[in-house]
């Protein structure tokens, strides 16, 4: 649980990010540092503690969008879970397109549209 716990106060460091912010090179090093921080906890829990894959995948049904999209992408990057939970963490980055500021947004759909590109069996999870 101490993981689940570091990576959702690390994602809340990244949420409190403005997009002025990204014009101030040493909190942008924070930012890059703390996202390498969640991937990396991600990886940990599937490799090193996969006995909170289960709580970890909990965090898709959290209120916070920062948090569910973060999840979302970990999920699908860098974990392996079942068609199911990938399904589900497909269609919470298709939804930030229009739920979550237009910067984050405008990047979730690119990311989308790329990821397709390069698993297309994926987009039948959107269905």
């Amino acid at each position: 649980m101490k993981l689940i716990r570091e990576y959702l106060e690390t994602v809340n460091i990244l949420a409190q990010m403005e997009e002025e912010d990204f014009e101030n090179e040493d909190l942008v090093l924070v930012f890059n540092q703390a996202a390498a921080r969640i991937r990396f906890i991600a990886q940990e829990i599937e490799y090193e503690q996969p006995e909170l894959k289960d709580k970890f995948k909990e965090l898709l049904f959290i209120d916070s969008i920062t948090i569910r999209i973060w999840v979302a992408h970990h999920i699908l990057e860098v974990m392996t879970y079942d068609d199911n939970i990938r399904a589900l963490a497909l269609k919470e980055l298709a939804a930030s397109k229009r739920d979550s500021e237009p910067s984050y947004a405008l990047g979730n759909k690119i990311w989308l549209e790329n990821w397709l590109k390069k698993y297309p069996d994926d987009a039948m999870l959107l269905m």
